[in-house]
This record gives structure tokens, sequence and C-alpha cells, in this order.
């Protein structure tokens, strides 16, 4: 669900086939994650289904509290692309090394 969540962030006028196709799991299983989230009050859908888009209401649930949006704007990009990394590896079921020099 979050996966589903920070795409959304990232581009709301993403679909739910695109987000399936991003994270690896069926259109039914995104249908449900997105379910899941407008019951929580963490989205909402603006506009018709063709040209409508997601507008993100809250992110606190998953740990991101945003009391200074310029100064964790940075933050919250570096957050959501690691998220999505991390989600896109475990669903390839790849092995990946971290090495120390970029650190």
């Amino acid at each position: 669900m979050q996966a589903v969540f920070f795409l959304i962030k990232q581009n709301p006028s993403t679909t739910i086939s695109e987000l399936a196709s991003e994270i690896g799991v069926s259109t039914r299983s995104i249908e449900k994650q997105l379910t899941k989230l407008k019951e929580q009050k963490m989205i909402r859908r603006v506009g018709s289904r063709k040209s409508g888009y997601w507008e993100v209401m809250g992110d606190s649930k998953f740990g991101i509290k945003v009391r200074n949006k310029s100064v964790c704007k940075l933050h919250n990009s570096l957050q959501n692309l690691i998220i999505i990394q991390l989600v896109n590896l475990v669903y390839s079921e790849q092995m990946f090394v971290v090495s120390s020099e970029y650190f």
C-alpha cells in the first residue's frame, strides 16, 4: 500500500494499470489498495475516471510529517525514490549489494 501511495504522490495523474505495471501486481490488487487508501482518507479521486487525478490528502500514516514543505521536499523525494526502488527489487526478487563507496 505504501508503494501505491508514493507512486500516486509522485504522479497524481497515474492510472491503475500504470501502478500495477510499475509495482508488478495485478490491477485488482491495486484497486484493493486504492480502496484502503481512500477509506483511510489518504487519497481521493478528483474528476472523472478518464481525465481525473489523485489528490494526496495526508501522509502522516507512513511516517512523513511535513511541517515545512521547502525543507522536506528533497527528503521526501529521496525517501519516495528509495521506497519505490526497494519495492521493485522485492517484486523482481533480485539480490543487491550496497557498496560503502556511495555513503
